[in-house]
């Protein structure tokens, strides 16, 4: 009876040390199916939002050339009528005209003098453009190294190494 007894118990501990064997190896699988999956779908978030990023870094770049085009063509305009304001009040000037109410009435003809205030407008601007530029490319160079160390580093390059690492360039 005793020898019974002890061998049911024996064959319970069994089934319950198989039953957990069985749960472990179960948490084991899921967790490595778990970083696998983890792993594809950084790689492919990276591979999705790389190229959005050089698209915005594009953007800043046309509108870069699009206000230096747009800025250059407004400080000719305001530097030609500038010249003819000056022209005008030299030429009265020089005309032995000391009459000061006609420089008046000339300088009142015309507006403000406005090409220096329109040349800082442009550097302004240039430099926030530049500098959006600047860190839009630091963003990039730093999403391209991420991915690129996706493919690195354990475990995720176990899950990737049949995955085609798409090559980005860095920008300077």
């Amino acid at each position: 009876d005793f020898i019974g007894e002890n061998q049911k118990m024996y064959n319970q501990e069994d089934k319950t040390g198989l039953w957990v064997g069985i749960g472990i190896a179960v948490l084991v699988l899921i967790t490595i199916l778990s970083v696998g999956i983890s792993a594809s779908n950084s790689a492919v978030r990276y591979e999705k939002n790389i190229p959005k990023q050089i698209s915005d870094l594009n953007v800043l770049e046309n509108r870069k050339v699009t206000l230096f085009n747009n800025m250059v063509d407004t400080i000719k305009a305001s530097t030609s009528r500038e010249e003819e304001i000056l022209t005008k009040i030299t030429e009265l000037r020089s005309s032995g005209k000391s009459d000061s109410s006609a420089i008046s009435i000339t300088a009142e003809a015309y507006p403000e003098l406005k090409s220096i205030q329109n040349y800082n407008t442009f550097m302004t601007e240039m430099a926030i453009t530049e500098n959006g530029i600047a860190t839009q490319r630091q963003a990039i160079n730093s999403t391209i190294t991420d991915y690129e160390t996706l493919f690195s580093v354990f475990p995720s390059s176990l899950f990737l190494s049949g995955r085609e690492m798409k090559n980005f360039p860095l920008f300077n």
